[in-house]
């Protein structure tokens, strides 16, 4: 796969398989210096943001569905140096993000709070991988879902009835790996129950939780792929 943009193609998947590798990220290697750098500029604009180990990929490869993938660990200032200087030759930045869809067929949305990197942008619940979503020497795309639904929106993806296939969209050496949930609720419900649980969190990473359909208004505050995500799943009526 390259690192040109699919046209916010969303490609389907039945299997994906992210292998860690011990070896450090050559794009880590080769910019460590102004990545650290630029670490500090971004620290001091926001303290709160904390330098964790975070990974970066360096094979990206789809196949009869299958997507198969090389991760490396790398330090969060790696991964926010590799985002300013993207598109980079044989570097990918991947997460996962789940698609939270009421009984109602809205989709339940979040907005990023000021303490975080994407401040004031809105998108479907999702967040780096860590290691925390490391199995053996492989990464949890579910359990890493799972984890960021539950942390932001305190909404448990277990109760909800996962779609079989995932589906990517990559875009500037960007790929969000997609997967639709269906809840057995209303989106006014899901999104009082989102917000209770930000209410009662002592530093919330989101400031708010809404939902959209197909006649909500575009909006300019979306995540960059986030109007891909919404054509995939609301089709010709966005």
């Amino acid at each position: 796969m390259t690192t040109d943009r699919t046209g916010g193609a969303v490609i389907p998947l039945s299997q994906i398989s992210i292998r860690i590798i011990p070896e450090p990220h050559p794009f880590e290697i080769a910019h460590r210096g102004a990545a650290e750098e630029a670490w500090q500029r971004i620290h001091r604009a926001n303290p709160a943001l904390f330098n964790g180990t975070v990974m970066l990929h360096s094979t990206m490869d789809v196949e009869d569905g299958r997507l198969t993938t090389l991760a490396h660990r790398v330090p969060y200032s790696a991964l926010l140096f590799f985002l300013e200087q993207r598109p980079v030759e044989r570097c990918w930045h991947l997460f996962g993000s789940a698609l939270l869809i009421s009984s109602d067929n809205r989709m339940v949305l979040i907005r990023m709070g000021d303490r975080t990197a994407n401040a004031g942008l809105v998108y479907s619940p999702c967040g780096s991988l860590d290691l925390s979503d490391v199995v053996g020497d492989a990464v949890d795309i579910d359990g890493n879902m799972r984890r960021e639904v539950l942390e932001e929106t305190g909404l448990d993806l277990r109760t909800a009835r996962a779609e079989p296939q995932y589906g990517m969209v990559e875009t500037g050496g960007v790929v969000i790996i997609v997967r639709r949930f269906f809840f057995d609720l209303p989106a006014s419900e899901l999104v009082e129950r989102a917000r209770a649980h930000i209410s009662a969190e002592t530093d919330p990473e989101i400031d708010d939780v809404f939902s959209v359909g197909t006649d909500d208004a575009p909006r300019s505050d979306y995540q960059f792929y986030m109007e891909d995500l919404l054509r995939w799943h609301f089709g010709s009526k966005r």
